[in-house]
């Protein structure tokens, strides 16, 4: 099936059918390359290259409607060699039309409960923002704010106070059969969770998971391209992927 004109192939399952443009050993994008769709033969690189910017968001193309997928006959959701503590309990029934079942959304006034894993925005010193991984601490409900502790084990356990509005949770369920309110469809414009790394970016969907036999997205992360411009398809579990917050591009 293409992402797009230039007939970007995706896979049938991990290690095989990777876009020929991706292959090339010059190839220039983020590490790592094993999370690249497929594979079977030589990996993409960036030895040598720079790693590329944080990148821009990028308007999206009109979506396709999601087709319904199988059941999926688990307990757990499927590992992801770069994607550690991937798997989430699969759900069906109305267990599978709660919120936070994969893509549904919750609600703003749900108050998130110590130990949810949550895609925060954070500033620096000279206010520089990024989307990190993170765990909720506590809620201060005074005040409107969350206390959360960085999953970076670099930087010890740093801890941020964020306003609510900050806070996107990440599902705590998958559903044994993806519908549409379960995903986000093509072209969609997400944050996705970076391969091996506590940092979201910006991305657009090229398959949901009801498209894909290993039920996981293939996105195309923003300045994320090859050196002939091709942009890099990568696989990311429905876990760390997330709607960015209507008409904010946050």
């Amino acid at each position: 099936h293409p992402l797009a004109s230039g007939g970007v192939k995706i896979a049938g399952s991990f290690g095989q059918g990777k876009p020929a443009h991706a292959l090339s050993t010059a190839a220039v994008g983020k590490k790592p390359a094993a999370a690249l769709l497929g594979g079977g033969g030589q990996e993409g690189t960036t030895e040598g290259h720079e790693q590329s910017t944080p990148p821009k968001p990028r308007a999206p193309s009109p979506g396709l409607p999601a087709a319904s997928s199988p059941p999926l006959h688990a307990a757990f959701s499927p590992e992801h060699p770069d994607y550690p503590n991937a798997s989430l309990p699969v759900v069906s029934g109305a267990e599978a039309s709660r919120p936070l079942c994969a893509g549904i959304s919750a609600q703003s006034s749900l108050v998130l409960k110590a130990g949810a894993k949550v895609a925060v925005l954070i500033r620096d010193s000279k206010g520089e923002e990024s989307r990190i991984l993170a765990t909720v601490k506590t809620h201060l409900g005074v005040s409107r704010r969350y206390v959360v502790t960085d999953d970076d084990t670099s930087v010890n356990g740093k801890e941020h106070t964020v306003p609510e509005r900050d806070v996107l949770p990440l599902p705590t369920s998958l559903p044994d059969r993806f519908l549409a309110e379960h995903e986000f469809p093509r072209a969609s414009l997400v944050f996705a969770l970076w391969p091996d790394s506590t940092c979201f970016y910006h991305a657009v969907v090229g398959f949901p998971p009801s498209q894909r036999p290993e039920r996981d997205y293939a996105v195309a992360f923003a300045d994320d391209k090859d050196v002939a411009g091709h942009p890099l398809v990568r696989r990311v579990p429905p876990r760390y992927v997330v709607q960015m917050r209507p008409g904010t591009g946050k």
